[in-house]
């Protein structure tokens, strides 16, 4: 199992000094610290040595900065980070790196897709590292998780991270596919004005060693086939692995149109059709929504056949459902 691991200065026990019962003590007391160190909690790869500070670059808080466990910064002379990754060439191998510079990226500018649908409070975004065969692994954030990243998808530049699937790294990714280690996830005010970004500052905020997989968090869907649109009383939505889990209940709309689409939190892999309850001009019927491959739409139904809606009256749905992601 691989681990992050922050190295100091070890004492040689190879002399050939006497193993007295102080040096036994001493020898056993810096073992315990190793043990200690390197104590993998949560999710491999991660430990109590790692910090990941919520740190300012152009706005309070639009940027996130791996470093050592106590926030002072990593450097050739100490504090250093080794870390052990999936191997970018061999199955079922691992690699080490060092790790002597603090790695920072800053999120404002890239939007995930949520661009001009409005403010999100509470945005989950997940980090950890890349390793496309380069000196030192790439930090990264996305908004979907996954365990391997295409170099397609991948963005130095925050405003082309415009898409669920896409990515933020730290530098440029080689080409091909990828291993990607989740070390982190943060909680993140998104401001539609700018998409600006700020790192929430309370308890658990930042949370190290443990995968975002069941978190719900919002998402603001937009609408077409109305002159009013809906009410939404509920929208949120959660991953587990690739799993997409999306909740939406609407209120009354006013139809002008005999389509009704909606958009998704993220795109979803395929199309797939789920059975909804939906009110077409004012009554209450068994619909469906389905889902559009590689795309966020969600075209809503009149009847698990795909009847469309009368383009007048009171028009709304409510749904869950499953989807596979797209990361493309």
């Amino acid at each position: 199992m691989a681990g992050i691991v922050e190295y100091t200065a070890v004492k040689n026990w190879t002399d050939d000094a006497p193993w007295t019962d102080t040096k036994m003590d001493a020898f056993v007391d810096q073992l315990q610290d190793y043990i200690n160190d390197t104590l993998l909690v949560g999710i491999p790869n991660v430990n109590t040595q790692l910090g990941v500070l919520p740190t300012t670059t152009t706005t309070t808080n639009d940027s996130v900065k791996l470093t050592s466990e106590d926030g002072t910064a990593l450097s050739s002379s100490g504090p250093i980070l080794g870390v052990t990754l999936p191997s970018h060439s061999q199955l079922g191998r691992r690699v080490d790196f060092t790790l002597t510079a603090d790695i920072t990226l800053k999120i404002s500018g890239a939007h995930w897709g949520y661009g001009t649908t409005g403010n999100v409070t509470g945005m989950v975004l997940r980090g950890g590292l890349i390793n496309d065969g380069g000196a030192t692994p790439a930090l990264a954030l996305m908004l979907v998780g996954r365990e391997t990243v295409k170099d397609t998808v991948c963005f130095t530049t925050a405003t082309s991270v415009n898409a669920s699937e896409r990515v933020l790294v730290s530098r440029a990714i080689a080409s091909g596919t990828w291993p990607f280690t989740e070390l982190f996830h943060v909680f993140v005010d998104f401001n539609d004005t700018g998409d600006i970004y700020t790192v929430q500052s309370g308890i658990g905020s930042v949370v190290i060693g443990k995968s975002a997989d069941g978190i719900f968090q919002p998402w603001n869907p937009t609408f077409t086939g109305f002159s009013v649109n809906p009410t939404v009383s509920v929208a949120r939505w959660c991953q587990t692995g690739l799993l997409i889990t999306q909740e939406l209940q609407l209120g009354g709309g006013t139809s002008n149109n005999a389509a009704f689409t909606a958009t998704a939190a993220v795109k979803a892999l395929s199309v797939l059709k789920t059975v909804c309850p939906v009110v077409d001009n004012g009554v209450g019927v068994v619909g469906a929504v389905t889902t559009s491959a590689a795309g966020t739409t969600m075209t809503f139904h009149d009847d698990a056949n795909g009847s469309t809606f009368t383009a007048a009256g009171t028009k709304f749905a409510h749904c869950t459902i499953n989807f596979e992601a797209y990361t493309g």
